[in-house]
């Protein structure tokens, strides 16, 4: 049972220090963020969302994660007396104007207390075994020695491209670093295409896995240099693919329609680089004209959207040879999405009931099915076959319900509609408070 303790963190402790202060702890003590969860009976998501930075912190989650994790109270800017004693409303974000000396004695001893819980040394130095950030990695603050082989990186990267099939995203969330910090460094160390490579499809799976947890500022940071990457290598189809993740970046924001243009001069540029002779090539065309569909749908063009379909039924239709990269499944998925965008729900329900789950052979595919049938359901009022999807989607991929935002909005809705016992058992497994 977790604390409720009244009052925000600290004032003379920022968020960026805290969150320096778990991941290095959680660092120094070899734990993963699944143990971290276990430890302090929250989720994994909120775990990472603290230590990125992303979710703010009270006397009450300060003082319950630093005794689950032997943590000295000291280490997160708290005081050994009790946290039940403390009001302290005060925001997190310093603010100059209401901290005295007092608190930037405080600040210091703060700082102090960090290096020794996390085993650093007051110089700054990592632990030897420290797990880096994407952060870390993409603005030069961590270094591997030496570089990696090829095979090494080869290893990693179908590893990470196994967790994100699989929506395996606390596997992804330790793992990337260290393959993005091995993939740069053999590409700053040696001239030829294949490194490059290698780190352009890192750099996306990276990108991949940041949009789907809505991390959109990384996720832009990771598709860019995906994309420069790319072209360093001369690989068009990787290339297209970063083009399609900033552009689903940009589409979240109110670029809606210049992240469609994105998207078909992509596919065009393809087109006109390769003349499409491969599979993998088709495949990728094919998959630009199924996300400007869907980028369509979003934008409420329902024309460009059936025609961009059309065109990518049209390929995958006439060239029916497999490829990893976008297959008959994942086009069966984004009609359903499409549909569901333009607010016909009822088509989209007729698509997914036409549509095997049990057929899909990627774990991508049965979460946006599932994702988009529940969605269906409840804009259609039918609350009880909403949470069927979500239940089928928690049995088949609990990451995806755990970590997604759209699952825990969608649960929170359910909540108010039903307030059924069995929808606030599903919300507090996921974390929904």
């Amino acid at each position: 049972m977790r604390p409720a303790f009244p009052g925000t963190a600290p004032h003379h402790v920022s968020q960026a220090d805290l969150a320096t202060v778990l991941r290095k702890h959680r660092n120094a003590r070899g734990l993963s963020l699944a143990q971290v969860a276990e430890l302090t009976g929250y989720s994994i998501s909120t775990v990472w969302r603290w230590e990125n930075n992303k979710r703010g912190w009270t006397i009450g989650n300060l003082h319950h994660v630093a005794t689950a994790l032997n943590m000295p109270l000291r280490s997160v800017g708290l005081a050994e007396s009790s946290p039940r004693q403390r009001t302290r409303t005060d925001s997190l974000n310093p603010d100059s104007s209401r901290r005295g000396e007092g608190d930037d004695m405080q600040r210091r001893q703060f700082l102090m207390a960090t290096a020794a819980t996390s085993g650093l040394a007051v110089t700054g130095m990592p632990p030897k075994e420290s797990t880096p950030t994407i952060d870390e990695v993409m603005f030069g603050r961590f270094d591997v020695e030496g570089t990696a082989g090829r095979r090494h990186i080869a290893a990693q990267l179908a590893a990470a491209k196994t967790d994100l099939r699989a929506t395996r995203y606390a596997e992804l969330i330790t793992n990337l670093p260290r393959l993005l910090a091995n993939a740069t460094a053999t590409a700053e160390a040696t001239t030829g295409t294949m490194a490059n490579r290698y780190l352009a499809q890192a750099y996306c799976v990276a990108a991949q896995t940041l949009i789907r947890l809505h991390d959109d500022a990384r996720a832009a940071a990771c598709a860019d240099r995906a994309l420069h990457a790319a072209r360093r290598a001369g690989d068009p189809v990787i290339a297209a693919d970063a083009v399609r993740l900033v552009s689903t970046v940009v589409r979240r924001g109110p670029g809606a329609e210049s992240a469609g243009h994105m998207i078909l001069t992509a596919a065009q540029d393809l087109n006109d680089a390769t003349g499409l002779p491969g599979a993998d090539d088709r495949a990728m065309y094919t998959k630009l004209f199924a996300v400007a569909a869907y980028t369509a749908a979003l934008a409420d063009d329902a024309d460009t959207a059936t025609a961009a379909l059309a065109e990518a039924d049209a390929v995958c239709t006439a060239h029916t040879e497999h490829s990893d990269v976008f297959t008959a499944g994942d086009l069966a998925t984004y009609r359903i999405s499409v549909a569901r965008r333009l607010g016909d729900f009822g088509t989209a329900i007729r698509h997914s009931r036409a549509t095997d789950p049990n057929s899909f052979a990627t774990c991508e595919q049965v979460a946006r099915y599932w994702q988009d049938t529940a969605i269906s359901w409840q804009q259609r009022g039918r609350y009880d076959q909403a949470f069927a999807a979500l239940w089928q989607l928690e049995n088949k991929l609990p990451q995806e319900v755990r970590y997604r935002p759209w699952a825990k909005e969608l649960t929170t809705e359910l909540i108010s509609a039903t307030n059924h016992r069995e929808v606030r058992e599903f919300a507090a497994r996921i974390g929904v408070q």
